[in-house]
């Protein structure tokens, strides 16, 4: 995998927000996402940037899509969780390389603690940047992982621009930092700067990575719309939505308080249980005054539990997951320990190893090359979520050993203190039979 070099984008930018409540009764939202973006020529374009989507937020849409879907998101925490493992191994009598990774910045982060910030960004949008900042006499070298939304490819992709606000990029043009990409360093402040991006591969993509889940998009979107459409309507189930005619005769400081009256008394909390008020005046007709309510009903009917469990798994499978490592186990399947036991083994061998040899190259890069260590033997530690074995106690716990776990005193003399307890109760049942 390439480090540098990555994919131009065009999308169409953030999705709408519309919130629970802002609708009637029943709620209607918009189920739209961004985009995928394509590749675009920029070579000619008044940019001194290659924008990643139409409007240059495609990486600020996917950052909202991932923090609103429960289920989207989740996996990808587990997933970010067991690339990272148990942190990096190395030879213990390398005492300069041990101190380094257990402080890679003055921030006082652990190159763990910054690798694991990069696997998140490349699990959530196929891009992560790393800058590594040391002096002339490479007497330090720090790094440092750099928000991904925040990083966009100079027109010449030669540099990484880094800006906290896109949206309005142009009229703060002022605020952004430009950083070479690696091998090149740029002096700043004293200091020599240069930047790394890591992306996912994807075909008719030369600029910036996209993320495996891509396909599953609509899929994200949709779990954390009908998450939205079950609370507006739990909100509403109460309080009903319509229209309410009044016929009578009233100033319109009288209708004015009126409307002010029945909001405070019958709309609920969000704003759920709308009214929209017509007052109908009756004029000389001498009529008695009285009033009509007619409620707005839903009648869309839409299993949206099933929907919402077919983008569960189709999320997963977009992220060339498994169930089981994202917290939710196949019923009627192996039993829970056994199945996250076979499926760890899977995901070990395939993607786990796979996205792990990615950063070892990146961070066995930074170390040769910069720290001037000898970093050949780095690597992850890995450990199952369950034991790989199944290991009853009662059959390698002897009774004088349990008793003395629970502080109970123990005859050395008698030999059933040194039977297995497992033989102990077997001896016990025979003798009750």
């Amino acid at each position: 995998m390439a480090f540098q070099k990555g994919v131009s984008g065009n999308q169409e930018g953030r999705p709408k927000k519309v919130y629970a409540g802002d609708t009637l009764a029943h709620g209607v939202f918009n189920l739209s996402s961004p985009d995928i973006p394509l590749e675009r020529n920029e070579k000619y374009s008044n940019n001194d940037y290659i924008p990643f989507g139409n409007n240059n937020l495609f990486p600020q849409a996917i950052a909202e899509i991932n923090r609103n879907s429960p289920v989207h998101r989740g996996i990808m925490n587990m997933k970010t969780h067991f690339l990272k493992g148990k942190g990096f191994s190395t030879e213990k009598d390398n005492k300069k390389l041990s101190e380094w990774l257990l402080k890679a910045n003055n921030k006082n982060e652990s190159a763990i603690t910054v690798c694991a910030k990069l696997m998140k960004d490349k699990v959530h949008s196929g891009n992560a940047y790393v800058e590594i900042v040391t002096d002339k006499k490479r007497s330090f070298v720090n790094i440092f992982h750099k928000d991904y939304t925040t990083c966009r490819l100079s027109k010449d992709a030669k540099s990484i621009l880094i800006h906290g606000d896109w949206e309005n990029y142009q009229s703060k043009k002022g605020d952004v930092k430009i950083i070479p990409i690696y091998p090149q360093f740029k002096e700043e402040d004293g200091f020599l700067r240069s930047i790394i991006h890591i992306k996912t591969y994807e075909p008719q993509f030369n600029y910036y990575g996209v993320s495996d889940w891509i396909a599953a998009m609509n899929a994200a979107v949709i779990g954390y719309k009908t998450s939205k459409w079950n609370l507006s309507r739990l909100d509403n189930s109460m309080l009903s939505s319509g229209v309410l005619l009044i016929e009578g005769n009233m100033t319109d400081k009288e209708a004015k308080k009126l409307k002010e009256d029945y909001k405070k008394e019958f709309t609920g909390e969000g704003k759920q249980g709308k009214i929209i008020f017509m007052i109908k005046q009756l004029g000389d007709s001498g009529k008695t005054a009285q009033s009509n309510f007619t409620p707005f009903n839903n009648t869309t009917e839409a299993d949206w539990l099933a929907l919402h469990k077919q983008s569960a798994e189709d999320l997963i499978s977009a992220h060339s997951w498994f169930p089981s490592l994202s917290g939710r186990a196949i019923e009627g399947q192996m039993g829970n320990t056994q199945q996250i036991r076979n499926e760890y083994q899977v995901a070990l061998a395939t993607v786990i190893s796979a996205e792990q040899e990615v950063f070892l190259e990146l961070f066995k890069m930074i170390i040769q090359n910069e720290l001037k260590q000898d970093a050949s033997n780095l690597s992850f530690r890995n450990e199952s979520p369950v034991p790989m074995y199944d290991i009853s106690i009662d059959k390698v716990m002897k009774v004088g050993e349990a008793r003395r776990m629970l502080g109970l005193m123990v005859d050395k003399n008698d030999v059933n203190m040194e039977r297995y307890i497992s033989e102990s109760a077997s001896d016990f049942n025979k003798k009750t039979e």
